[in-house]
C-alpha cells in the first residue's frame, strides 16, 4: 500500500468486511511502501518468495506517473501477486465515491467534521440531502490526508457508530485485495 491513510484504515476495513478480529490474527502484515517503491518488495516475491500478496496504488491518472499503476500490473499480476488500483484518482476520492450517500456519507462528514472543524460543517450543510460531491469533499482532505484517515478511524470505531459502520462501503478494489489474500471466494 502507499501511504499511512491506507496504513491506518485497511485493518479496520479487513475487520469490517471478513468479520476478523484484526489483520494479523490471519497472518497478514501491512508493508507501507510510502508512496511507490512497489517493484522492490514484489521483485522480492516474484523471484521465489511466494506469499499470496496484495499491492494496493493509487491510479494517480491525471499525473505524470499516470501510467505507473497499469505498469505494475501489467508486470506483477499472477496467482500470488494481486496488483489493485483505485477507480478513481486516489484512496480517498475511492472511499468517498463508495459511501457519497447513506449512513457511510454521514461517517464520513463525521471524520470530516473533525478534520475540518469550520469547513467540514459548512459542506455538511451545503450537501443537506444531496450525495457528497467526491471532489469538493476531497478538495478539503486533500491537505490533511492522515488527518482524515485518523479521524475515520475514530468515527468508524465509535461505539455510537456500531449500527452504521456496518453500511460503510469499502472501496470494491480493497475488497477484491481481501478476497485474494483470504483466498474466500476464489
Amino acid at each position: 500500500m502507499e501511504g499511512i491513510s491506507e496504513q491506518l484504515l485497511i485493518p479496520e476495513f479487513f475487520k469490517l468486511k471478513t468479520n476478523e478480529v484484526s489483520i494479523e490474527q490471519k497472518g497478514i502484515t501491512l508493508i507501507n511502501v510510502n508512496g511507490v517503491a512497489f517493484s522492490h518488495f514484489l521483485e522480492v516475491i516474484k523471484a521465489g518468495y511466494f506469499v499470496k500478496n496484495v499491492a494496493y496504488t493509487d491510479s494517480d491518472f491525471t499525473k505524470k506517473s499516470s501510467e505507473r499503476a497499469i505498469d505494475l500490473q501489467k508486470k506483477y499480476d499472477s496467482d500470488i501477486i494481486k496488483v489493485k488500483i483505485t477507480s478513481l484518482e486516489t484512496f480517498e476520492m475511492d472511499i468517498i465515491e463508495s459511501n457519497k450517500s447513506g449512513e457511510g456519507k454521514e461517517l464520513l462528514f463525521q471524520a470530516l467534521n473533525k478534520t475540518k472543524i469550520e469547513n467540514g460543517p459548512k459542506l455538511q450543510s451545503k450537501t443537506s440531502s444531496n450525495n457528497i460531491n467526491v471532489d469538493e469533499f476531497f478538495k478539503e482532505i486533500e491537505s490533511y490526508k492522515a488527518e482524515f484517515a485518523m479521524n475515520l478511524l475514530e468515527v468508524l470505531k465509535d461505539g455510537q457508530n456500531k449500527d452504521a459502520r456496518r453500511s460503510f462501503n469499502v472501496p470494491k478494489y480493497i475488497e477484491d485485495g481481501f478476497t485474494h489474500i483470504t483466498g474466500s471466494n476464489e
